[in-house]
């Protein structure tokens, strides 16, 4: 079957049409599907309440976090490293993280600091 002609815009060679293409048609047999979709699923269990707009900014934050683990695998196989990419993704994954309410909690501690040191020293 031939591929239907999409007109391009010569300046910056992007297409001028644009087609929506949605997860669910995606190959259900994809490595690459199972885990952004499974990774999707537990950053929303871990969020809990959703909105609409948390949706779309969790589906962003599984895309970032995936750019990022490329990156690293990448750095690790060829030893090419762009800093500065590197740098703008993880701080833009980082404010996402933000907005959806998810910040490094303080874990619980039972018991004084006295009580702590006590222990340890004994």
């Amino acid at each position: 079957m031939a591929k239907k002609y999409q007109p391009v815009d010569e300046a910056n060679g992007l297409s001028k049409t644009w087609t929506p293409r949605f997860w669910e048609r995606t190959d259900a047999r994809s490595l690459a599907r199972r885990t952004i979709l499974s990774r999707r699923a537990e950053l929303i269990e871990a969020i809990g309440e959703m909105s609409p707009q948390k949706e779309l900014l969790v589906s962003q934050i599984v895309f970032y976090g995936l750019m990022l683990e490329s990156l690293q695998i990448e750095c690790i196989e060829t030893g090419k490293f762009e800093p500065g990419v590197f740098t703008s993704l993880t701080n833009s994954l980082v404010g996402l993280l933000r907005m959806v309410g998810i910040e490094k909690q303080a874990k619980a501690v039972a018991g004084s600091l006295q009580d702590y040191l006590r222990e340890r020293s004994a």
